[in-house]
């Protein structure tokens, strides 16, 4: 729907040069092109062609804009179907913040450590660029949310015990979830 919308506002936009140039073409001299050379009519064509060039790159700028920003939405839409695949090998009880005992803990081991691959890999994402900075957002405010609760700190909190990765996530939790990654490249 977005993409008609756009391809109609270019229309409009096209359309409204055309306009532009009807509307100005009634202040040339009726005169004009009898009384110009060959050289006259080629300088006004250029002109017109010029202008025409220039409208052409606008649209082509508009289309590739567009182009991208429906490229990046499929692509963190993925991202979210992901995350949902992951998440749903979480029971739901850990979701809504019940504690996990240590025998659990161990079970769901592998589920918990995918869970954090995945949340490093999203701020590995937002620092290449590659995540918008809404979408950003929500996802950071998803994890500090998740990272709160019982069962989701301690596993967190074992996984970084027993190994060094995840550097992205630790350096989230350090700057207390309120740092946007994109800017530690610039740092």
């Amino acid at each position: 729907m977005k993409q008609n919308k756009n391809i109609f506002c270019n229309l409009i936009l096209v359309a409204g040069v055309i306009v532009i140039i009807f509307c100005f073409a009634r202040f040339i001299p009726a005169d004009f092109f009898s009384e110009c050379n060959f050289n006259c009519v080629i300088d006004f064509s250029e002109k017109i062609g010029t202008a025409a060039t220039a409208i052409g790159v606008i649209a082509a700028y508009r289309q590739l804009t567009l182009a991208r920003n429906i490229s990046v939405a499929q692509f963190e839409g993925q991202l979210f179907i992901e995350y949902r695949r992951v998440i749903e090998k979480i029971p739901s009880s850990f979701m809504l913040g019940v504690d996990i005992s240590d025998s659990e803990l161990i079970d769901l081991a592998d589920k918990f450590y995918m869970y954090i691959d995945l949340t490093n890999e999203q701020i590995h994402l937002r620092m290449s660029g590659k995540i918008t900075k809404d979408t950003w957002i929500v996802w950071r405010d998803g994890i500090h949310s998740n990272l709160s609760r019982p069962a989701f700190k301690k596993s967190w909190d074992r996984i970084k015990i027993s190994t060094s990765s995840f550097q992205e996530l630790r350096r989230l939790e350090c700057e207390g979830f309120m740092s946007d990654p994109i800017s530690w490249g610039k740092d």
